[in-house]
C-alpha cells in the first residue's frame, strides 16, 4: 500500500513553530510614517517586513486547518492600520467575528489622522462594507465617521494592551470627537507626520489655504497632549505614556480655565510607570507638571525637538523662586525614577526652571536612578562653587549606565551651523573645512577641562559601584575631531582623545563609548 502523500496538516509541531518564528509581527515603533506603496513595498521601505510577513500568516490562515489554529492568533495579535481600506476591512472583520479582536488582538496602531480621512474611509465603507449593520449608530455623511468606526473597533478589542493612535498635530484640526476608554496599558500619542513635513517645509510660517499646507502655525505647533489629557485618568491600567511631535503644553490647569485648583494637585497620570517624549517642546517647567501628577513614574524620557526657525520660549509664569523647576519636582516626586533621560538645545535664558543656578542638583539623592542622560550644562549649571565639585559627586549613587552630553548652551551657533552643513541642499566648499578645524583648535582649554574630569571620575573606584557604562554623546563632534568637509577625510578621529580614559574605566569594568550624535 502507498504511503499517503505528506501534507501540511502532518507537519510536526516544533516545524511549525519555527516556520512562524520567521514571520512573526513585530509591533511598528512610534514616529513610523504609513508606506506610500500599499501593495508594492520594497525592502528598503520601513514597513516592508511587517506587510510580507502579515501577508504570510493570512495565506497559513487559509493553507490548512492546522495552521491556522497557530498563525490566526499571531495574525491578529498586532494590527497596525496604514490605510482607509485596512480601516474598513478589520472594521468589517470585527463585525463578523468579533471574538478574532476580543481573544486575540494586543496591539493596535491608527496611522491614519482621522480628521482628515472622512472622505476616504467613507469611500471604502461604500466598497467594502455596503451593508454594513453596526454604522446605524452614527451618520455616513458624519465627519465623524472615522473616529466612530474607530472607536467601535477599540471597545471590542477587550485585552488590548497597546494603543498607538496618530493625532491632528495642528489646533486648526478639530479635535477626536470620541474618547477611547479601553483598559489600557499603553497609550502612545503619534503627531501626524504628513502635517509635520509641510509645517517643516514651510519654514515655520504659511499663509496657504488648509488644502495647499497649514494655514496658521504657531511657535509651539505639534500634537496637543494636553486635549487628551482626560482620557489619562479613564485609563486605570495605563502604565505608560509615549507621544511623539508634541507642543510642549502639559499645563493641566488649563482644563479647567475657570477653576484651575480641581486640577492643582489631581494625579491624572497616577498610574503611570513610562513617559516617552520624542521631539518634544517640552519644557522644564512641563517635566514639573507630569512630575506632579505622575508621582509613580519610575521612567521620563525627553528627546527635544531641533527647530532653528522657532522663536519658542519657555514659559516662566507661576514660577516663584524656582518652584516649578525640574531640580524642584525631581526633588518633591522624583523618589520612584529609575530611568532619566532629558535635554534641550537652549535655556532660552531661563536656566531657573532647570533648576538654581541651571542645574540639576538633586540628582544624588535620587536614590533608585539606574540609568541617566543629562548634558555637562545641567550637572555643573553657572554655579561657579560647583565648577570644583568632582563628577561622581553630582551623580545619582546607584547608577548602572551613564550617558554624558557633551553640550553646553553656547553650542547652539555651532549646531545651527553644523545642521547647514549636513543639509544636503547646501554646496560643499572648502571654507566649510577652514571652519571646522577653527571650530577645533578654540576649544583645546575645553577639552582638557572635560578629559581631566572624565579621568578623575573613571579612577574613582569607590563612589557608583554598581556602574556598568558610560557613554560620551558628541551632538557637535567638530569639538573632538576634524574632517574635511570637501572630501570627507577623517583629520584626528573622534576617539583619539579619550584612549586613557577608556582603559581607566576597562580597570573599573566599565565600559566606556564616544558616539557621534550624527549618525
Amino acid at each position: 500500500m502507498a504511503d499517503t502523500p505528506p501534507t501540511l496538516d502532518s507537519l510536526p509541531s516544533d516545524i511549525i513553530h519555527c516556520i512562524l518564528d520567521c514571520i512573526t509581527l513585530e509591533r511598528p515603533s512610534i514616529c513610523e510614517t504609513r508606506p506610500v506603496e500599499y501593495e508594492s513595498p520594497v525592502p528598503a521601505d520601513e514597513w516592508y517586513a511587517f506587510t510580507r510577513s502579515r501577508s504570510g500568516l493570512g495565506s497559513l490562515c487559509r493553507g490548512s486547518k492546522k495552521f491556522s489554529a497557530y498563525a490566526r492568533p499571531l495574525l491578529y495579535r498586532t494590527v497596525a492600520i496604514i490605510s482607509e481600506t485596512s480601516l474598513v476591512l478589520f472594521y468589517r472583520t470585527i463585525a463578523e467575528q468579533p471574538t478574532l479582536g476580543s481573544s486575540f488582538t494586543r496591539f493596535f496602531s491608527c496611522h491614519l489622522t482621522l480628521t482628515t480621512a472622512t472622505r476616504k474611509v467613507r469611500e471604502a465603507l461604500q466598497q467594502h462594507y455596503p451593508t454594513s449593520t453596526q454604522v446605524y449608530s452614527f451618520d455616513q455623511k458624519s465627519d465623524r465617521t472615522p473616529e466612530s468606526v474607530l472607536t467601535y473597533i477599540l471597545i471590542r478589542l477587550s485585552r488590548l494592551e497597546a494603543l498607538l493612535l496618530q493625532v491632528p498635530i495642528l489646533n486648526e484640526h478639530q479635535k477626536y470627537w470620541t474618547l477611547m476608554t479601553n483598559l489600557l496599558g499603553t497609550l502612545m500619542l503619534q503627531g501626524d507626520p504628513e502635517t509635520r513635513e509641510l509645517v517643516e517645509d514651510d519654514g515655520g510660517s504659511s499663509s496657504s489655504t488648509q488644502d495647499d499646507g497649514p494655514s496658521s502655525l504657531r511657535e509651539h505647533w505639534g500634537a496637543s497632549a494636553l486635549i487628551y489629557a482626560p482620557i489619562y485618568s479613564l485609563l486605570p491600567k495605563l502604565h505608560a505614556l509615549e507621544i511623539s511631535s508634541d507642543d510642549g503644553n502639559f499645563d493641566f490647569r488649563q482644563l479647567a480655565p475657570d477653576d484651575p485648583s480641581i486640577y492643582q494637585d489631581k494625579q491624572l497620570l497616577e498610574t503611570c510607570r513610562h513617559i516617552y517624549l520624542h521631539e518634544s517642546l517640552a519644557s522644564p517647567k512641563s517635566l514639573h507638571s507630569i512630575l506632579q501628577h505622575a508621582r509613580n513614574l519610575e521612567t521620563l524620557h525627553l528627546s527635544s525637538r531641533w527647530e532653528p526657525s522657532a522663536n519658542a520660549s519657555w514659559d516662566t509664569s507661576g514660577n516663584d523662586e524656582g518652584a516649578v523647576s525640574l531640580d524642584a519636582a525631581l526633588t518633591r516626586y522624583g523618589q520612584k525614577l529609575r530611568h532619566l533621560e532629558v535635554g534641550w538645545f537652549k535655556d532660552h535664558d531661563h536656566p531657573e526652571l532647570i533648576g538654581d543656578n541651571g542645574r540639576l542638583a538633586s540628582l544624588p539623592t535620587l536614590t533608585k536612578l539606574e540609568t541617566v542622560s543629562v548634558q555637562w550644562v545641567v550637572l555643573y549649571g553657572t554655579e561657579r562653587a560647583a565648577l570644583l565639585m568632582l563628577l561622581a559627586s553630582l551623580l545619582p549613587p546607584n547608577l548602572v549606565e551613564l550617558t554624558l552630553i557633551d553640550w553646553r548652551w553656547s553650542d547652539i551657533h555651532a549646531y545651527h551651523d553644523m545642521e547647514q552643513f549636513n543639509d544636503y541642499r547646501v554646496k560643499p566648499h572648502e571654507s566649510m573645512d577652514g571652519d571646522i578645524l577653527s571650530y577645533y583648535r578654540s576649544k583645546e582649554d575645553y577639552r582638557s577641562d572635560a578629559l581631566s574630569r572624565l579621568m578623575h571620575f573613571a579612577r574613582d573606584s569607590e563612589s557608583q559601584l554598581s556602574l556598568k557604562k558610560v557613554t560620551f554623546s558628541c551632538p557637535i563632534p567638530w569639538t573632538w575631531m576634524t574632517e574635511q568637509w570637501w572630501t570627507m577625510e577623517v583629520g584626528v578621529d573622534l576617539d583619539f582623545h579619550f584612549g586613557e580614559v577608556k582603559e581607566a574605566f576597562a580597570k573599573r569594568g566599565v565600559e566606556f563609548l564616544v558616539e557621534d550624535e550624527r549618525y
